[in-house]
């Protein structure tokens, strides 16, 4: 068999995300080719772009610790001295001092109010001072371009989304390859405060403008690109 090629053939061009670039010509059988033309391999496409890195922030979140195990019969809440504490009970120490009591009599340093009876105000919580953390996402890596091929022109990467409070920015996606290249590798997402952006994914690699060369005898080889097997 023998070809003559005075046009040009053409491979696909890679998907986006590290798609592989199309074959031009199987050979499949022996063949005897004379290219005065062009025999393209498609493009590799452009990897997918690196996760940004998590990120933290925090907030207070500092509770109201009472001893309910100590004095289960104390009014537990934070209210003010004008509202009494009904289960605890006001009791004359020596010197004429008042102090207040659960009804087990045990103290839990409320105050007593100036009335007569007087009554416990405050109670026997304490304010347990605390700090909280929030971890944020990333944002998502921006999606690679399209690798050149027939009826398919090479693109660039989209960019990457944003991420989170104090998280990085996803990063671009690698630019799709020309007739016969890889695709380039998508580029690492930005740094969270947390943790550092993964890396981008590989770019595509290109395809074979002939498979199977071993058939093959050339009588002008003319204009190619891509890989050979």
């Amino acid at each position: 068999m023998r070809v003559d090629n005075y046009g040009s053939i053409q491979g696909a061009g890679g998907l986006p995300n590290g798609g592989n670039g199309g074959n031009a010509i199987f050979a499949g059988s022996p063949v005897t080719f004379n290219n005065q033309g062009t025999i393209y391999a498609g493009g590799g496409a452009g990897g997918l772009g690196g996760t940004g890195g998590l990120g933290v922030y925090t907030y207070d979140c500092s509770y109201l610790s009472c001893n309910v195990s100590d004095f289960p019969n104390v009014w537990l809440s934070s209210q003010s001295c004008n509202q009494p504490a009904p289960s605890a009970v006001c009791q004359e120490l020596f010197g004429g001092d008042y102090s207040c009591y659960d009804e087990g009599y045990v103290p839990c340093g409320g105050l007593c109010s100036d009335s007569y009876p007087p009554i416990c105000c405050v109670n026997c919580c304490t304010t347990v001072p605390q700090t909280c953390y929030v971890y944020t996402n990333g944002g998502a890596g921006g999606s690679g371009g399209l690798g050149q091929g027939f009826n398919q022109n090479l693109t660039g990467g989209s960019p990457g989304g944003a991420g989170g409070l104090n998280a990085g920015v996803g990063g671009f996606g690698g630019t799709g390859g020309n007739w016969g290249q890889s695709g380039g590798d998508g580029f690492s997402g930005s740094n969270g405060n947390y943790t550092g952006g993964n890396a981008g994914g590989p770019g595509g690699l290109a395809g074979f403008y002939i498979v199977n060369n071993g058939n093959v005898t050339w009588t002008n080889l003319g204009t190619v690109a891509g890989r050979v097997i």
